[in-house]
């Protein structure tokens, strides 16, 4: 039977009803979607510029004793004792300074504190992996010092992971540093990973000081 003019007035407000609501929803969850996009950038944001800092003072680090080891060999032992302990001690001033910004979006914890446990967990890397290296021994200096590149430029990668792709690139880029260098520019492996690596890092630390 036809429907009245009321019946198919009705059914047609109902039909543009739903239609509404479809559409309500999917702007919804497109309007969430932008928002926890905004949130994944921010946070990144505030990881770079709060790592920013740190990386430049490790790539200074990078380059300084590279360059002695170049230059002097026992000199630069003692460069690097030095070096790491500067380094250490930098990323963890800097991070404390952090300290007083507030939460991310989503309440997790502050960059700053991510960046003293940062500033920990790569002095524990580095301790580590001399301390493993020393154990096996039979290792000379030029080889000591790939490894330990290798080993910082995976923890770049694994932070990277977790807070930023930026992170991760510069930890591809030390690491290829060190694997072209080691391959093709051995004779001067530590000048080359002062130049190129520790470069790296301090124009790295200039471009998340940009973002």
């Amino acid at each position: 039977m036809p429907l009245s003019r009321d019946g198919a007035t009705g059914l047609k407000n109902e039909e543009t009803l739903m239609r509404l609501t479809e559409d309500g929803q999917t702007a919804a969850r497109d309007a969430l979607r932008e928002i926890e996009l905004t949130q994944e950038r921010s946070r990144a944001y505030s990881f770079y510029r709060a790592s920013a800092p740190i990386v430049m003072i490790w790539g200074v680090v990078w380059l300084v004793c590279n360059i002695v080891s170049h230059v002097d060999d026992g000199w630069g032992s003692m460069a690097w004792t030095v070096g790491i302990l500067v380094g250490v001690i930098a990323s963890i001033f800097f991070g404390w300074r952090q300290r007083d910004r507030r939460p991310s979006l989503t309440g997790r914890e502050t960059p700053g504190w991510r960046m003293i446990v940062l500033g920990i967990v790569f002095a524990c890397v580095l301790i580590a992996g001399i301390s493993g290296i020393a154990m096996i021994g039979g290792l000379n200096q030029l080889q000591l010092n790939a490894i330990i590149s290798l080993i910082v430029a995976i923890s770049y990668i694994t932070a990277g992971l977790q807070s930023g792709w930026r992170m991760s690139a510069l930890g591809l880029v030390v690491g290829a540093a060190a694997i072209i260098g080691w391959v093709a520019l051995r004779d001067i492996y530590e000048l080359w990973m002062g130049l190129f690596a520790g470069g790296a890092l301090l124009l790295g630390g200039y471009w998340m000081s940009r973002s």
